[in-house]
């Protein structure tokens, strides 16, 4: 059975190109079976912002969330004959108080699953380029200290959130 459940629109997420459609449309062409569009959650404070966010606000993000998931069910009802989709989001751990904050998104928007993932360690973004991957290491004192503290606080976010992917 062909899926997916990690898929980004350069709609929703800066990181990725084309239309939230444009990859239903190519998930159809592949024949795939079902389809999880997961974008990334908002993150509630400006300095969680990944760096080409750098000219939104956290307001803007959880706007933009709000319309993904919007889109995302109308998609859902047009190609309800020809691929099964389901709506998620890519959770970000980024301290212990993003866990509430994602409990309650997935309320809010009743969504059908959570990519349970890791951006951040200690608070500060380790995979956005190798200079922040190293400060983050110098910060941590070691880089087996870094991946003891990011292997941490992903099992926190498993046990907390219990993510279906």
């Amino acid at each position: 059975m062909p899926f997916t459940f990690h898929a980004h629109s350069g709609q929703f997420c800066r990181h990725a190109t084309g239309s939230l459609e444009g990859v239903v449309r190519a998930a159809i062409t592949k024949k795939l079976l079902v389809l999880g569009l997961s974008e990334h959650v908002p993150r509630s404070r400006a300095q969680d912002l990944y760096p080409e966010e750098a000219d939104l606000s956290a307001s803007d993000l959880h706007a933009a969330f709000g319309a993904y998931v919007m889109e995302a069910r109308r998609l859902r009802a047009v190609y309800s004959g020809q691929i099964d989709i389901l709506i998620g989001a890519e959770t970000e751990y980024i301290t212990h108080s993003t866990l509430d904050e994602l409990k309650q998104l997935r309320k809010q928007y009743d969504l059908d699953f959570f990519v349970g993932s890791l951006h951040h360690v200690n608070g500060m973004p380790m995979d956005f380029s190798p200079e922040l991957y190293e400060k983050i290491v110098e910060h941590c004192g070691s880089r087996s200290e870094m991946f003891r503290r990011y292997f941490d606080e992903q099992l926190e976010l498993l046990q907390a959130l219990q993510p279906e992917i």
